[in-house]
């Protein structure tokens, strides 16, 4: 059975602020699933029609995206 391909993109980005000598600041942003493309699973193929998901098509399969910050202090 084919299906349809599997995308989903993450993205980092990143930034140190020099503090003081030997301290800094890192300020960090992950993108999981950047583009927000969905991946739906492929259509229910039951046959029984009294069945409750009968004739539904399929879902989204992947999570949506997701953004996380974080700020380290190294020192």
């Amino acid at each position: 059975m084919r299906s349809t391909p599997y995308l989903d993109e993450d993205l980092s980005a990143r930034k140190d602020f020099h503090i003081y000598k030997s301290s800094a600041l890192q300020f960090r942003t992950d993108f999981f699933n950047a583009f927000n493309r969905s991946q739906l699973v492929d259509i229910f193929t039951d046959t029984n029609p009294g069945d409750a998901s009968f004739g539904h098509d399929g879902h989204q399969g992947n999570n949506p995206r997701t953004i996380q910050m974080s700020l380290k202090m190294l020192f």
